[in-house]
């Protein structure tokens, strides 16, 4: 990693996912089985609408035990998703939509195929509502 920006990333993302779904992009209601492969203990039903509400039910992978050791082995090795959830996923807090648990793993599993835009149709940050 080259510089920690902490949660303030999370908004980014949320605007990001509000922006595509106004653009009708995505849906706040699709399920993750429709953008992403099946991973072990993430139920492929949860909604964009409940990852980004933390009550998809998915555990964060830094609280799983061998998180912290594991990174703090090799401080330079970068993790992709598929490492981190493979190596440090567990069964999920709760079912989806049912409580509300914090969780850092859902918000980077979540960048929709779409996401990227050519050269010539840069995103436009706006108010939703305009």
């Amino acid at each position: 990693m080259a510089f920690g920006a902490g949660s303030i990333s999370k908004s980014f993302t949320a605007a990001l996912v509000f922006q595509l779904a106004e653009e009708g992009r995505l849906s706040l209601d699709d399920q993750l089985h429709e953008w992403l492969p099946d991973y072990p203990n993430i139920d492929s039903e949860i909604t964009i609408r409940q990852l980004l509400g933390h009550t998809g039910g998915i555990f964060s992978v830094e609280d799983h035990a061998t998180f912290w050791p594991a990174v703090f082995t090799d401080g330079t090795r970068v993790w992709t998703d598929d490492q981190l959830l493979t190596a440090f996923q567990a069964e999920p807090l709760s079912a989806r939509g049912t409580e509300w648990h914090y969780s850092n793993t859902g918000y980077p599993i979540f960048t929709p195929p779409d996401c990227s835009r050519p050269a010539a149709d840069p995103p436009t940050w706006r108010p939703a509502s305009t």
